[in-house]
């Protein structure tokens, strides 16, 4: 087996990190408009930090699969909710607000833990930067020190 040449970073509300935790959230999902991470960016055995928005780490899991998918439209995302959302525990708002989506990253997790804190990332990401999924090389983490993520 080859070691993980990356981690993540994804930044989720705060009231999924309970479901993570306890197993009731087994899929991560990012849809999204243009090709972003984690789209096609994630591999398995690969760790994913959750930190909440607006927040602090809170837990951390290890991606046993992906599934990258180009959608065709509304009807898409409505067929991935009902195929999925058992799993990825999206509320009755998240559905309507991604029916634009053009991609889907569904990112399976397996070893959910909780963590008081992350990676140091503060020398890598620029303060206001507002993106919701970060790729880092594995050098990055885990050591800890104070940093832009420990807010």
């Amino acid at each position: 087996m080859t070691p993980p040449r990356r981690l993540h970073v994804a930044i989720v509300d705060p009231r999924y990190v309970p479901l993570i935790l306890s197993g009731a959230k087994t899929i991560e999902c990012r849809l999204t408009r243009s090709r972003v991470p984690p789209f096609e960016c994630a591999e398995p055995d690969e760790r994913v930090y959750f930190k909440a928005r607006s927040g602090i780490f809170r837990c951390a899991a290890v991606i046993c699969k992906t599934d990258f998918i180009a959608l065709a439209g509304p009807d898409s995302v409505t067929a991935l909710r009902a195929e999925h959302d058992h799993a990825i525990r999206g509320d009755e708002a998240y559905w309507p607000s991604k029916a634009d989506a053009r991609f889907a990253s569904l990112i399976h997790l397996r070893d959910p833990e909780p963590i008081e804190c992350g990676p140091d990332l503060a020398p890598l990401v620029r303060p206001g930067d507002r993106r919701a999924w970060h790729v880092f090389p594995v050098e990055v983490g885990p050591q800890r020190a104070p940093g832009l993520f420990d807010r």
